[in-house]
């Protein structure tokens, strides 16, 4: 069963000197069809050709923060099975391997392990999220600390996990932030 995918393309027309786009989605079945249509626009004798340059597929890519188990995992899934890659993002490595083992049969499944409490893998992680050429269209920070104490019992400890928890999220959001800018937008949950 083919994966979707959005290919866009234009169409010159030098008879009403109109650029005509196309765009659509497709599965891999589909890819024969859309490329007899791209060659009947290159042999048409109407006057028009296909600019091939302008021909790009666009894979849609969401990036799960706190993606390998709870509410992270099943958005993933949920995610995975409208057609779109998942990247989940997680510290405990055997629970990465698990979810990407789990999720793989629903579609293509990326990890990497990040300790949000070690400011120097988060820095590291937010600048390759910023030199990376694919287009991230999805965040969803799922990422959690729960600690089921009376409020009057909480110690500075937890209250700093909180914290840090909340600045790892906001740099790597802000880091998704500027490639979705680059390329267009996306959205952020």
């Amino acid at each position: 069963q083919g994966k979707p995918f959005e290919i866009e393309f234009e169409v010159e027309s030098y008879l009403d000197y109109t650029a005509h786009k196309f765009v659509g989605n497709f599965d891999a079945n589909s890819y024969l069809y859309m490329s007899r249509a791209m060659d009947w626009f290159d042999v048409a004798d109407f006057g028009g050709s296909v600019n091939a340059g302008l021909a790009k597929i666009h894979v849609k890519k969401a990036l799960i923060i706190g993606g390998s188990t709870g509410m992270g995992q099943a958005t993933a899934k949920r995610l995975l099975a409208k057609g779109i890659d998942v990247h989940i993002v997680a510290r405990n490595q055997s629970r990465l391997d698990q979810a990407k083992s789990d999720l793989s049969v629903l579609g293509n499944v990326e990890t990497s392990s990040v300790d949000l409490y070690d400011q120097a893998a988060v820095d590291q992680f937010a600048t390759q999220l910023r030199e990376s050429q694919d287009h991230i269209q999805y965040l969803v920070n799922a990422a959690g600390y729960f600690s089921p104490l009376p409020f009057v019992d909480h110690a500075r400890e937890d209250y700093d996990k909180y914290h840090d928890l909340n600045r790892s999220t906001f740099f790597l959001t802000q880091a998704v932030a500027a490639n979705m800018k680059r390329n267009g937008g996306g959205s952020i949950v």
